[in-house]
């Protein structure tokens, strides 16, 4: 410590001078008695406080990788040459094709973060200068700065990056400490750099505080290549993000920072700071769309429109006079760097030491939660999916959780993913980094996996990690998926495992309307007899049957229940009400069930076990997934909707993988539901009176939303149904009256006017029922008068009585169109021509051919002398999305050096002559970009 120069370091708990300490390796504060060690070598200054605990997970990640970062001097500057190399670079593409593998992967971020460098620094020597490099991770940005002559600190959170960079780069003083509590005095410093490194730091305005209260008088602060998000936003983007990233699932505390947040110290100083505010990226711009390049903005003007919207930040900001506001300190630090080192055998072992200290926050965390949680991405959970029974792994998993009294033995199971692309073979389970067991896994099946916690005393947070063996590289091929997390007791008979999951005591009434059809009727009854599930009804409810139904099921299946009407035929509704009336004067248990079935349909064995399961897991009434009995791949029904603001019915069609159950619908199908009738005898059956065939189902279970009962479908079985059987389905187009009729009073027709007017009576919300209403009458006038051989008589009257509202809209549209560009013009002067989509349609073509310029390649751009990567960085220029052509952003170029040449370019661009052949070749280029996506 002694030949460490500590003439500009204070102590970070009292803001005193520190000065050695006798003859070892540490110093001391002359105030407070601090003491400060070396920690691998780099003097640490401070302690990790509770909410570095995501940092300290980081830290453990890289363990594995200690002695091999692989980042030397001469790495950088074979980096360096490959990048200017690239920048000065005529045919990019082609260059980009060289790049050696190793590099290929990482050139363009490596590029992004060199060329915002150069250009924030493009005015400015750094030669002699005392530079501070915060974050400075393995020093290759800090080397970077010692090249151009700079004498360069480099500050580092993690001790084990700090080390690999004192090794690799001992010319540059390597400190250990925190962004948001420099070790630093005031002015200590005539640059401070941040590259990609303040969405990693826990306090972003905290850290930019710090980083300007240690510049002197004009010092310049520079930050680079950091994402950011709206200022209003939640975590959910965040997450949702994250969730796929492999860096982040190992433990990597990738952050993305509200834009406030980058803004806030400066906005509280504005007086005292020259800010250059750029983005790199920036989705959803104003007029344009996304931008990606350099775009430099004015935080007073533009901030409010940034703090909307997400991309990547750049700043350089000069500090105008002396800081005004008192360093921060440092109260709570909880762990040294010291101690931290010293858990370091394996990440395992790290992260299991940090258990005892875990903040409350993130012990016994539900493993099912809504939306999950950055800790668990870190901890390599990917966020729970809405119906998954299972949560999926990448890697390992890691939980903490706190040992009970009682039920020593904490249990889950253990799969893979069903699509199959997971390669790993094993999953090892450890307990505060102890190996515990080895479960092989596979897709094919649930491996139950159990961990004594019996020696963990009760109250004390312990660490449990499962690590998969095996696998690939990609989220996909290193995953594993685990379900059912559990505490369980090791004494005969108070395990709940060994308590009966699917106890079969509880009856379920199979109830069939069936009308003819004999045939599917008997295949029904052979699936329903060949079910897992024993206390099991068949009832044959009977609308009528002309083909012998009633008499052949009796005499072939003596002991199904076939019910027939007295004296009229029954339509659907009908027959399954009498069903169900059968079962509810039945029945005799409490947990008893009606399952509605339709005779054409097929189902596996286990289909009314796995249904029973569901609904007494979920508490609800439950249906299964439908598929077409002509391809069975093809789902038909995975969960219906109703959105009453526009009366229509929307199915889901796709499921998925790991989804399980979806509690989100509004209705169920007649078709394969199971319920539970104590939920039928709160809502009352089948109203067949009311609908006797079609939306009697809906109708049905309306009122079950209506009265708080729980519907949902169950994804692990399914039902095939020959959807070929159904009756009159409606129709588009012309037809003959007669069909038309047919289709809107039919009985068997799915949108039968009487009957839907019904439905909406009933159930529709009051804000919409009219409006509904009006719709359905609408729809029967139109269907009457435009689909039938009437409409070339009513055609000519629609379009009279239409035309005057057509033509309101359009003028309205129009209205709305020049109130936007008057807007345009007001904020943006002349450059509002360079943005042809603003211009209303009824006058864009001759202001577009007048004043506007057109699109340009680069071969254009080059023939006066420029280069568009660089006006493109200067916001000059903007790339359309057929990236090989280019658009002006400007036509105002103000005093600028190249201004002839500019002015050159621009001419070219507006030539109506030339400009004409160019937009054409630009929009057959645009078509072919979009048919490749």
């Amino acid at each position: 410590m002694h030949t460490f120069d500590l003439s500009d370091i204070r102590c970070v708990a009292c803001n005193s001078d520190i000065v050695p300490a006798g003859e070892g390796e540490s110093c001391v504060c002359i105030n407070c008695a601090r003491t400060y060690q070396k920690v691998l070598g780099v003097p640490f200054f401070g302690k990790y406080e509770d909410e570095d605990l995501l940092g300290l997970i980081e830290i453990a990640a890289n363990i594995g990788n200690r002695d091999s970062f692989g980042i030397t001097p001469s790495a950088v500057e074979e980096w360096e040459a490959l990048l200017l190399a690239y920048d000065q670079a005529t045919d990019k593409d082609a260059f980009l094709r060289e790049v050696p593998p190793e590099k290929a992967q990482y050139f363009m971020n490596r590029y992004g973060e060199w060329s915002e460098v150069n250009y924030l620094t493009r005015d400015i020597s750094l030669a002699g200068l005392k530079v501070l490099d915060v974050g400075a991770g393995l020093g290759f940005d800090s080397h970077r700065l010692s090249l151009l002559g700079a004498h360069v600190t480099a500050l580092e959170f993690s001790p084990l990056l700090a080390e690999s960079g004192l090794t690799n780069f001992p010319h540059i003083r390597w400190v250990g400490g925190f962004s948001h509590c420099l070790p630093f005095r005031n002015a200590s410093f005539d640059a401070v750099f941040c590259n990609a490194a303040l969405h990693h730091m826990r306090d972003v305005p905290a850290a930019i505080f710090e980083a300007l209260r240690v510049l002197r008088p004009n010092g310049i602060l520079i930050t680079t290549c950091d994402s950011f998000r709206p200022s209003a936003s939640g975590d959910d983007l965040e997450l949702e993000i994250f969730d796929r990233d492999p860096a982040v699932l190992l433990g990597v505390n990738e952050g993305i920072p509200r834009f406030s947040d980058f803004i806030s110290t400066l906005e509280r100083h504005a007086e005292i700071l020259d800010i250059e505010l750029l983005t790199h990226v920036l989705y959803d711009a104003p007029d344009i769309g996304t931008i990606t390049h350099l775009k430099h903005w004015n935080l007073e003007k533009d901030g409010p429109m940034l703090a909307g919207r997400s991309g990547s930040i750049a700043m350089r900001v000069r500090l105008k006079d002396v800081w005004p506001d008192p360093a921060r300190v440092q109260m709570k630090g909880v762990l040294s760097a010291h101690e931290y080192v010293s858990w370091m055998s394996s990440a395992s072992n790290a992260v299991s030491k940090l258990a005892p200290m875990m903040p409350q926050k993130y012990v016994n965390l539900p493993f099912f939660a809504d939306k999950g949680s950055k800790f668990e991405l870190l901890n390599g959970w990917r966020r729970p999916q809405k119906y998954h029974h299972a949560r999926t792994a990448y890697r390992r998993g890691r939980w903490f959780m706190q040992s009970p009294p009682e039920q020593p033995i904490l249990a889950f199971d253990i799969s893979l993913p069903r699509d199959g692309s997971s390669g790993v073979e094993a999953v090892k389970v450890m307990l505060n980094g102890a190996a515990v067991g080895d479960y092989p896994v596979s897709n094919k099946k649930w491996v139950s996996a159990k961990v004594d916690i019996a020696a963990i005393p009760s109250g004390d947070v312990f660490s449990i990690e499962l690590e998969g063996i095996g696998g690939g590289a990609s989220i996909e091929e290193a995953a594993f998926v685990v379900r059912n997390r559990r505490l369980i007791s090791n004494t005969p008979g108070l395990d709940v495992e060994n308590k009966c999951r699917n106890c079969q005591n509880s009856t379920v009434y199979a109830v069939i309307p069936v009308f003819n059809r004999l045939h599917f009727t008997r295949e029904c009854i052979r699936y329903l007899k060949e079910q897992t599930y024993i206390p099991l009804k068949i009832i044959i409810a009977d609308g009528g049957s002309t083909d012998g139904t009633r008499d052949i099921i009796r005499a072939e299946f003596p002991d199904v229940v076939v019910l027939s009407p007295a004296d009229a035929e029954l339509w659907w509704s009908g027959s399954m009400a009498m069903g169900i009336d059968y079962a509810l004067r039945d029945s005799s248990g409490v947990d008893d069930y009606v399952l509605m079935m339709n005779n054409d349909t097929q189902f596996p064995a286990d289909y009314v076990e796995t249904l029973v399961a569901v609904s007494k897991l979920h508490d609800a009434a439950v249906g299964a997934l439908i598929v077409d009995s002509r391809d069975a791949t093809r789902v038909l029904d995975a969960g219906e909707y109703i959105d009453w603001a526009t009366y229509t019915f929307s199915v889901k069609h796709s499921v998925d993988d790991g989804e399980r159950f979806c509690d989100d619908v509004d209705v169920l199908p007649g078709r394969g539901s199971l319920i539970p009738l104590r939920m039928i005898r709160a809502v009352g059956n089948i109203d067949a009176s009311m609908l006797p065939h079609y939306l009697a189902d809906y109708e049905f279970f309306c009122r079950f939303k209506e009265q708080g009962f729980r519907l949902g479908v169950s994804y692990e079985t399914q039902i095939v149904a020959h959807i070929e059987e159904t009756g009159i389905m409606p129709t588009s187009g012309s037809s003959a009256f007669r069909a038309i009729w047919h289709e809107i009073f039919s009985r068997r027709s799915m949108s039968n006017f009487l009957d839907h007017w019904r439905f909406v009576t009933r159930h529709a919300p009051k804000e919409y029922r009219n409006h509904i209403r009006f719709r359905l009458v609408k729809r029967v006038i139109a269907d009457l008068t435009l689909r039938t051989p009437a409409r070339w008589f009513f055609f000519p009257i629609y379009l009279l009585l239409t035309s005057p509202w057509r033509t309101w809209a359009v003028v309205k549209g129009q209205k709305r169109a020049f109130s936007r560009l008057g807007a345009a013009i007001r904020r943006d002067g002349a450059d509002v021509v360079c943005q042809p989509k603003l211009i209303p349609g009824i006058i864009r073509l001759p202001v577009y051919l007048a004043v506007a310029p057109g699109p340009l390649k680069r071969e254009h751009i080059e023939e006066h002398g420029l280069v568009a990567d660089e006006l493109l960085r200067r916001g000059i220029l903007r790339q359309t999305r057929c990236h090989e052509w280019y658009a002006l952003n400007t036509v105002n170029f103000g005093g600028d050096a190249a201004n002839a040449e500019l002015e050159g370019l621009r001419r070219k661009a507006w030539n109506p002559v030339a400009k004409v052949g160019r937009t054409f070749s630009w929009y057959m280029a645009m078509r072919k970009t979009r048919v490749a996506e």
